[in-house]
């Protein structure tokens, strides 16, 4: 569904005129700035699979801080993966990696742990891993990435667009000031947003764990 679509669904089940662009009116405007922010709610909710991406560093012999390019600073890990040597990292804190490395003589080897570790000028988030390698290898970051606000009117949104629908529209009559109303969409949101998460997870049995708005 693009962004005009939404704005324009949220506007019908308001019982407003529908719009040629999403920021032909004032009006339509405050919708679409709901419609981003019901977009951020249900990214937030659980790890989509239309948010998963992988991002994959390769190693240099010697260096153990890294530029993860493609990134964001919303991101969520899911795990981290040597593809080389076929085995999992572990995340650890900025902690353990300053007593790791606050010794004369550093362990290198393959790498077993990673932590984030700031974020770039560019905006990647930045990561340290550990042992620091001694070898070129394949390091797979699996995650979820939040899509950036939409602003065309032709944006696709990526994660189920009536959960965004049925967001925006509880968020609309708040700013309306009917709170009965706005009490009684939010129980139909966060009824539809625990069945689509249960369909989605019924693939993944270990991924149920989900947050109500």
């Amino acid at each position: 569904m693009t962004f005009l679509e939404l704005v324009n669904t949220v506007l019908v089940r308001l019982r407003e005129e529908r719009v040629a662009t999403v920021y032909e009116s004032e009006y339509s405007t405050l919708i679409s700035n709901l419609v981003n922010v019901a977009k951020t709610d249900v990214e937030n909710s659980y790890n989509w699979e239309a948010l998963r991406k992988t991002v994959t560093l390769i190693t240099e012999v010697g260096t153990f801080h890294y530029e993860l390019l493609n990134t964001t600073s919303n991101i969520r890990t899911l795990d981290v993966y040597n593809y080389t040597n076929k085995n999992s990292l572990n995340s650890r804190t900025t902690e353990w990696m300053d007593r790791a490395f606050a010794v004369d003589d550093v362990t290198t080897g393959s790498p077993t742990v990673y932590a984030w570790n700031g974020v770039s000028d560019t905006g990647n988030m930045e990561v340290d891993i550990y042992p620091i390698p001694d070898s070129i290898e394949t390091l797979r970051f699996n995650m979820t990435a939040p899509q950036k606000a939409l602003k065309e009117d032709a944006d696709i949104v990526y994660v189920p667009p009536m959960l965004v629908v049925e967001n925006a529209v509880a968020r609309a009559i708040e700013e309306r000031g009917e709170d009965g109303g706005s009490s009684n969409q939010n129980l139909r949101y966060n009824s539809m947003l625990a069945d689509f998460i249960s369909m989605e997870a019924s693939r993944k049995p270990m991924e149920t764990v989900w947050r109500s708005v």
